[in-house]
């Protein structure tokens, strides 16, 4: 009597199989096997997966591999320092790397003298020719004489220069950063003086043209004076003389 009833589950359950097609599931199979289920293959009365496509976890396989690992049952580990993360199913860096990482596979340094987002800066004026931080750019181990900054990419400041700009340059001259000489440089106290020598020059020559013109200018008045004093004599002198005709007749 076991034996048939035995017989009988062992049909019944053939029967519930082989009523639901592939991809399906449920009481009347018409529910689908969740879309990331390894080959659409789910079980037929709660359709959780047996396995899972590449990138996928959890019983019903709606769950992206965590942040790092990609692949088959999430047992592949990120490779490189991908920005956000590698996708979780092929494991490319499709965001790109993180700044400092070589831009085709993110486990590799920039190349020397370069930095950043996408190794795409260049570095600064590192001493020794060494190669910058490859992420931020900063020389670690100073700059060459005759620049400074973080990234050593400024001059020195005006005045100075050599080694960490710690150098002066002659009083009150610009000079070359580097080496410190001044040739083709301008001195300003040399501009100074030459600029107070153009305007005590230019005093001298308004002084000596204001002494002849003063001396011209007071002749002409001398001579105007002169000229309208003999003008009013004269009147008066014909003045005179028509009085003296007019007494007489």
């Amino acid at each position: 009597m076991k034996s048939v009833f035995y017989v009988f589950e062992l049909l019944l359950c053939f029967h519930f199989i082989l009523a639901c097609g592939p991809g399906f599931y449920g009481d009347d199979c018409a529910l689908p096997c969740p879309v990331n289920c390894l080959g659409k293959v789910c079980d037929v009365t709660d359709g959780t997966c047996g396995n899972c496509s590449d990138g996928w976890t959890g019983s019903y396989c709606d769950l992206s591999c965590p942040t790092g690992t990609y692949g088959r049952d999430c047992a592949s580990v990120c490779k490189g320092y991908c920005k956000g993360g590698c996708n979780h199913v092929t494991g490319k860096c499709d965001s790109g790397c993180e700044p400092g990482w070589d831009i085709e596979n993110c486990n590799v340094v920039c190349t020397k003298g370069r930095y950043g987002m996408d190794c795409k800066f260049k570095c600064g004026r590192c001493r020794d020719g060494m190669a910058c931080h490859h992420v931020t750019g900063r020389c670690v181990s100073g700059c060459e004489p005759g620049f400074t900054g973080q990234n050593c990419n400024n001059d020195c400041p005006y005045g100075h220069y050599g080694d960490k700009c710690e150098k002066f340059c002659g009083e009150d001259a610009r000079c070359n950063p580097v080496t410190g000489e001044c040739c083709g440089c301008t001195d300003l106290k040399k501009l100074v003086s030459e600029k107070d020598e153009t305007l005590d020059h230019k005093e001298e020559v308004v002084i000596g043209l204001s002494v002849p013109l003063g001396v011209s200018l007071i002749v002409n008045v001398i001579l105007c004076l002169t000229t309208c004093y003999y003008y009013i004599i004269y009147k008066e002198e014909c003045k005179g003389e028509k009085k003296g005709e007019q007494f007489l007749n």
